[in-house]
């Protein structure tokens, strides 16, 4: 790719500081998972343009949320990534490879339609073999998920679990682990976490698992189609 599909990915907008997102407007694909510690791609430019030897190869030994391999490849640098975390491993391998946005979007369509009904007996063995809090009744009454919430994300992905394209597997299952803090009784705090407020007394209906995975690969869907090429 070219110099000038990353300014047109940047949309040459202000930074509030070269070294963090944080306060500038959002691009796209940083939005498929919130990644408060991510720095901005102008930074990982900004070394590639004032090197003082062409930068034709990149390593990144800790990939985190793909800034420095997204950049490198719309700026025609070759990058190789390293990141231990299988989710964050994930999240970067989809977003540099590359889609026919019109197959992800009949997929997408797929999805939904079998999720909507799938009734799997194999959730309560799930959910006997994770963390007592995850998902409730949890523990001193406490949990991260409402019993129906974590029955919805689960159905959303065995369906694309289903998928016989590995990596529209990996796309779709990186969105749908975007979206479950906003769908939980959590919030991210730093580094740890903490109940929201009055959680206990709310009760989210399933269909917001439904409503924010299609709205966040309906994003990311036009983001793949925009810079297909």
């Amino acid at each position: 790719m070219s110099n000038a599909s990353y300014e047109d990915w940047t949309q040459g907008r202000e930074l509030r500081a070269v070294g963090t997102n944080a306060g500038s407007e959002p691009i796209a694909f940083q939005e498929w998972c919130h990644f408060k510690e991510a720095f901005a791609p102008e930074l990982v430019a900004r070394a590639i343009r004032e090197s003082k030897i062409p930068v034709k190869s990149c390593v990144d030994p800790f990939g985190g949320s793909g800034t420095t391999a997204l950049t490198c490849q719309f700026m025609g640098v070759e990058p190789s990534t390293i990141e231990v975390n299988p989710y964050l491993a994930d999240l970067i391998e989809a977003k540099v490879t590359t889609y026919d946005s019109d197959n992800l979007a009949s997929e997408l369509g797929r999805i939904m339609a079998d999720a909507e009904k799938c009734i799997d007996p194999e959730f309560h063995a799930l959910s006997n073999s994770t963390p007592l809090t995850l998902v409730e009744p949890g523990v001193n009454g406490r949990w991260i998920f409402d019993a129906d919430i974590a029955q919805r994300i689960w159905a959303i992905l065995r369906s694309i679990e289903r998928c016989s394209n590995k990596p529209h597997q990996r796309f779709f299952r990186v969105l749908l682990g975007g979206i479950l803090i906003g769908v939980s009784n959590v919030v991210v705090n730093g580094k740890g976490r903490r109940y929201r407020s009055n959680w206990a007394g709310r009760k989210n209906n399933p269909t917001i698992v439904d409503n924010a995975f299609a709205s966040a690969a309906h994003r990311a869907i036009l983001d793949v189609h925009r810079y297909s090429k």
